[in-house]
């Protein structure tokens, strides 16, 4: 069992993956010669989030996704063909904007809490206005027949270093025994200050990576005051699996 730190940030993927092109054929030439269109296959860095791929940089929810652009091309030359790199970028869009909503901790409803902390969470990680970075978390590699495998936890670790970015912070690491003991590792994590902000925030969680599985599997609990703040439009997700 892995505990490391769970992140507020939006998710990025990048590949070293199978990039298929299809050039289009006149139907005459079809017909004449038997053939079909032709279609190139070669391996390229393709970048998006979790679930989509990337085709601009333009538009998208911050309107513009530029800030991206960097964590797609610090990986070109660097990834063996088929590997897939997951992380979280944290921090600012740009000057004014950070990459997950401001939120008020009057909300909160705990004076302790505010005075902390201040009037208002800003998910900053450490970063400066216009600055953010990113936190890898899951590599994997896909070969030619499709057949991805999950590289274990300090696998990953190995090659952030190798590659020169940062992985998750890992704050425990054990075997299991008791789902007692499991959250009792779990719970010094939360409802702390947030050291890689030098804690100027509270942390969101903790996810929890089981390696011993065929595929990747891991569990995410959230700090209390975290869940609490109802600006951040997040439900309760203890025990959730990533």
């Amino acid at each position: 069992i892995y505990i490391t730190q769970k992140l507020h940030g939006t998710s990025f993927r990048v590949s070293n993956a199978v990039e298929v092109t299809r050039k289009k054929r006149p139907g005459w030439i079809k017909r004449l010669f038997h053939t079909d269109d032709k279609v190139t296959k070669r391996y390229n860095i393709i970048s998006g989030t979790r679930r989509m791929t990337l085709r601009s940089y333009d538009g998208g929810f911050y309107g513009s996704n530029e800030f991206r652009k960097k964590y797609n091309d610090m990986f070109i030359g660097k990834l063996p063909k088929g590997m897939t790199v997951y992380g979280e970028i944290v921090g600012w869009v740009n000057e004014s904007t950070p990459i997950m909503p401001r939120c008020a901790n009057s909300k909160v409803k705990d004076k302790a809490f505010s005075k902390q902390y201040g009037h208002e969470t800003v998910f900053t990680y450490g970063c400066e206005p216009g600055e953010n970075d990113c936190y890898i978390y899951r590599i994997t590699m896909t070969n030619e027949d499709g057949v991805t495998v999950e590289l274990p936890t300090e696998e990953t670790m190995l090659w952030c270093e190798r590659l020169g970015v940062k992985y998750v912070p890992l704050l425990d690491k054990f075997l299991y025994t008791t789902w007692e003991e499991l959250n009792k590792r779990c719970e010094p994590y939360l409802d702390v200050p947030e050291p890689l902000a030098n804690g100027s925030h509270v942390t969101e969680g903790v996810v929890v990576r089981i390696d011993n599985r065929t595929s990747f599997t891991a569990y995410k609990t959230k700090s209390f005051a975290f869940r609490s703040v109802p600006s951040l439009h997040f439900r309760p997700s203890l025990n959730v699996k990533v």
